[in-house]
């Protein structure tokens, strides 16, 4: 498999924010980039976002598919290849563990890339907490709720983060006969919380009955799960990087994480305020970061060959050529 890999400088597995702001720097940077992403255009989380995005202080009434389109244009340029709807990706590592490998189909056709630095940002997804989703159990914010037909029903809300709170807005707006939400905590804003009637509320312990479509035995049209996020991270049999107790990885503000060769972005690692915004950020710190790496071994071999070979180990330059892939690998200045 080795031998028939495209050579690129990165690897990246997502095509979020955090993920195609990365590509997009490190190509301008003067690297190749291959980027795969498990849907069928790049977006992440916006491409199940229908809502006006009131937060981004450089966009006005933009939505989720209008950063969409603008994600997808910016991984068009050179140097970037980018696949979707990928499947059957195998990661492996060369043998001297210089090199990761990932291959697999995608709507753009089969496609096997090597590379010295790989990037995870593949987000995170609503958390189902056993529940199996259905058109009556819904997981998760997003479409779903924005396109649905709730005219007279009875709802039952799970969860008291803010997502529960500002669903049961979107419910009441959608007509719905009733909404309960039901939370063993309250996390959610306090002015978000002040919105939503006392009555409304069910603050401990409760019981789900799935198939009943029951909340402590009171039964309902549909049941909304909003449980929160939990990190989508792939390969973790094969990279076992270090987590903190919500299994997300470790990584710090420049996104290396246990592995000296991968990096971690947006929400699949832990961040005070993980957002859009913030995706984008780190990003961009990710792709000036590898870019400082390469810098620095490529300055320290040039200035190996400049003292002459007498003062340096022929093992440290067999090490930096590696690194560089000389005769395989052209690496911008």
């Amino acid at each position: 498999m080795q031998n028939q890999a495209k050579f690129y400088d990165v690897i990246i597995i997502g095509a979020g924010p955090a993920g195609v702001q990365a590509a997009q720097s490190l190509a301008v940077y003067g690297f190749r980039v291959l980027i795969v992403e498990k849907n069928s255009c790049a977006g992440g989380l916006q491409l199940n976002n229908p809502y006006i995005n009131r937060w981004l202080a450089c966009a006005y009434n933009k939505r989720g598919e209008d950063f969409v389109e603008a994600m997808n244009l910016n991984l068009q340029q050179p140097g970037i290849d980018f696949h979707t709807r990928v499947t059957g990706v195998k990661l492996e590592k060369t043998e001297n563990g210089g090199e990761f490998i990932l291959s697999g189909t995608s709507t753009e056709g089969e496609f096997c890339g090597s590379a010295p630095k790989l990037i995870l940002a593949t987000g995170v997804r609503p958390r189902a907490a056993g529940f199996t989703p259905s058109d009556r159990l819904l997981i998760g914010p997003g479409k779903q709720i924005d396109n649905g037909y709730f005219v007279d029903e009875k709802i039952a809300i799970l969860g008291g983060g803010d997502n529960s709170f500002e669903n049961y807005g979107f419910l009441k707006e959608k007509q719905a006969k009733s909404i309960k939400i039901f939370s063993r905590s309250l996390r959610a804003r306090a002015a978000m919380i002040h919105a939503v009637p006392k009555t409304d509320i069910f603050l401990g312990e409760y019981t789900v009955d799935p198939e009943k479509m029951t909340v402590n035995g009171e039964k309902f049209d549909r049941i909304c799960v909003f449980y929160g996020w939990e990190a989508a991270i792939p390969f973790d049999d094969v990279l076992q990087l270090q987590k903190n107790q919500k299994n997300y990885i470790r990584a710090d503000a420049y996104g290396e994480t246990s592995h000296p060769n991968v990096f971690a972005i947006g929400e699949i690692t832990t961040r005070v305020l993980p957002s859009f915004v913030t995706a984008m950020a780190e990003g961009m710190i990710v792709a000036k970061r590898i870019q400082e790496l390469f810098d620095q071994a490529k300055v320290a071999l040039l200035e190996a060959e400049l003292r002459n070979a007498g003062a340096v180990s022929e093992n440290f330059l067999q090490s930096a050529k590696h690194f560089f892939g000389i005769g395989k690998r052209k690496y911008p200045l």
